[in-house]
């Protein structure tokens, strides 16, 4: 559920002093939105962290896992930049965070969403409340300032760029993660037109609706549930 710009860095992650890079969007967690793996040491690095963490808790997620290999491994991994390089972008937090981020945004020159842009901007996953999607509403609660934050549609890179409040500050987004995962923003010949109307409506305030598609697929999975529970239940009983 990522999409990517035309003038997606490649060339430049050859830069990085790291073999790892990926987001980092709260005190607690990474995102595997876009994970930069630079050679086998680093993928080795990368799977005996997941092995390990869900051995000890199979309940875990990426998200928790990446921000703790993160912290145990700091001089192998790169901050990916989710945001602006300046303080006023974010909500209080720890600066070395920030100053990871800040560092990378120098050499690969843009943002890449760990979340926040794009479950703000498009909306959320509605498998999550059975059809219902938010648009537009600080769900992440992490470093993001990202009520602040305004996104303008560039019609050379055919994407979108992040502004902040003021205004001054502009900066191209190479990958957006799209939780609301609507075909439309991974049809090139619709794409356009999606992110458009979502720079027109970023003033709007939250909001919210139904996606059909799912509303009926969590109705008709729910009606399977129940009649599974309902026979064994029948069956136990004689």
């Amino acid at each position: 559920d990522v999409i990517i710009a035309k003038d997606f860095p490649f060339n430049s992650f050859a830069k990085l002093d790291h073999g790892l890079a990926f987001p980092i969007i709260s005190n607690e967690r990474g995102v595997g939105s876009v994970v930069y793996i630079r050679d086998s040491v680093s993928a080795a690095l990368l799977t005996s962290n997941i092995l390990r963490e869900a051995s000890l808790n199979p309940q875990t997620t990426e998200m928790l896992m990446l921000k703790k290999l993160l912290d145990s491994e700091r001089n192998k991994i790169a901050q990916l930049p989710i945001g602006p390089p300046n303080k006023v972008g974010y909500n209080e937090t720890s600066f070395s965070y920030l100053e990871g981020q800040f560092k990378t945004f120098d050499i690969l020159g843009g943002i890449f969403d760990g979340v926040d842009i794009g479950q703000f901007f498009l909306g959320t996953d509605p498998k999550n409340r059975r059809g219902r999607v938010l648009s537009r509403e600080d769900l992440v609660k992490g470093f993001a300032k990202i009520k602040n934050w305004h996104i303008k549609y560039n019609e050379e890179r055919q994407f979108i760029d992040l502004l902040l409040e003021d205004k001054e500050f502009i900066s191209p987004i190479y990958a957006l993660h799209v939780a609301v995962k609507e075909e439309k923003y991974f049809n090139l010949d619709k794409r356009g037109i999606a992110l458009r109307r979502a720079v027109e409506r970023q003033n709007l305030g939250a909001g919210s609706y139904i996606s059909p598609k799912v509303f009926v697929r969590s109705v008709l999975d729910s009606v399977k549930r129940r009649s599974k529970r309902f026979f064994t239940r029948s069956l136990n009983k004689r």
